[in-house]
């Protein structure tokens, strides 16, 4: 009987990754031998994970909130922060609104228009107007 083999990339594929747990596997043998060094290690590391969380839970930090529309700047709020229970918490610190002013070509076009109207009844109206009632 003659049989030819072939490999395929599948089964070179299956071979490695049998190989590759058998060695995960001898290696967590390995670690269970190592139990007391392990077990030091994770108690060092929970430590530091306590000590950060207490030193996270001193520390603040400012935080600037800019909100602008087309380049302009709307509105600009200031806060502090600092972790509390593990959440973010922002107080307000400083709230600057954008000085009124400002508009869009529509608004600058009412007021022109109100100023060129103003001109033009500015003279006429003290001479119609007695007393309250306009006159005919």
């Amino acid at each position: 009987m003659n049989h030819s083999h072939t490999f395929t990339w599948k089964h070179v594929a299956r071979v490695l990754i049998v190989a590759f747990l058998a060695t995960v596997l001898l290696g967590c043998g390995a670690a269970v031998a190592q139990n007391p060094q392990m077990e030091e290690k994770l108690m060092a590391i929970h430590q530091a994970q306590v000590a950060n969380k207490q030193k996270l839970a001193q520390y603040t930090w400012q935080e600037t909130e800019t909100i602008s529309v087309k380049g302009e700047v709307k509105d600009t709020k200031t806060y502090q922060v600092q972790m509390v229970n593990g959440q973010q918490q922002k107080t307000l610190v400083n709230n600057e609104q954008a000085q009124a002013g400002g508009g869009g070509r529509l608004k600058e076009r009412i007021i022109d228009k109100k100023k060129e109207g103003e001109r033009y009844l500015n003279p006429i109206l003290p001479a119609r107007v007695a007393h309250g009632k306009l006159l005919e």
